[in-house]
C-alpha cells in the first residue's frame, strides 16, 4: 500500500501527533519541561507554572480539539492548603481548579476574550493549528506565567482576531 492509498489519519491521532512531535519540541526549546498534555515552566523558587492541553470531550475520529489551560501556584501556599485539604492533591494541575492558585484558559487572556479551542479535522488543519498555538503560547502564556512567578503585573489582554470557529 502506498502513502497515497493509506487511509486518512483519525483526528484524535492527529492531535496526539501535533502535541508530541510539533508542539512538544517547541515548548522544550522555550524552556518548558514535560510531555504530552502537561508542561511546567521551571521556577528558581520551585513554584508551579503549569501549562496543559485539555482535549475536547467530543473528539472522535472525524474531529478533535483542544485548548490551553494555565496555572501558577506558590509551592509553600499549595503545600499548606494540601495539608488542610488533601483532596486538592500534592501538586496543582492546570485543568483542575481549586486551592490557592491562579488559573486561566488562554482564550480568557485575549482581546476579545473567547474560549479558544483548536479544531483538527484533517492533516490540512495541522500547520495552522501548530502556528497559532505556538504563537499564543509564546506571546500570551509565557508572559503571564513568568509575570505571576516573578510577582509582577501580568500583561493586559492580547489582541488577537476571532476565528470563524469562535463566532
Amino acid at each position: 500500500m502506498s502513502e497515497t492509498d493509506a487511509p486518512p489519519a483519525k483526528a484524535t491521532e492527529l492531535v496526539t501527533d501535533v502535541l508530541r512531535s510539533r508542539i512538544g519540541p517547541e515548548l522544550r526549546a522555550s524552556g518548558f519541561r514535560g510531555s504530552g498534555q502537561n508542561w511546567s515552566l521551571p521556577s528558581s523558587a520551585k513554584d508551579y507554572a503549569l501549562l496543559s492541553f485539555q482535549r475536547w470531550r467530543y473528539s472522535d475520529a472525524s474531529v478533535a480539539g483542544f485548548t490551553v489551560n494555565l496555572c501558577v501556584a506558590r509551592r509553600a501556599e499549595w503545600a499548606a492548603a494540601f495539608a488542610r485539604s488533601p483532596w486538592l492533591g500534592a501538586r496543582p494541575t492546570a485543568t483542575s481548579q481549586g486551592g490557592p492558585a491562579w488559573y486561566s484558559r488562554i482564550g480568557s487572556l485575549l482581546n476579545p476574550a473567547v474560549d479558544r479551542w483548536w479544531i483538527v479535522r484533517s492533516a490540512d488543519d495541522v500547520p495552522f493549528v501548530v502556528d497559532d498555538v505556538l504563537h499564543l503560547v509564546r506571546a500570551v502564556a509565557v508572559p503571564h506565567l513568568t509575570a505571576r512567578l516573578d510577582g509582577t503585573a501580568p500583561p493586559g489582554p492580547y489582541s488577537w482576531p476571532r476565528l470563524p470557529d469562535d463566532e
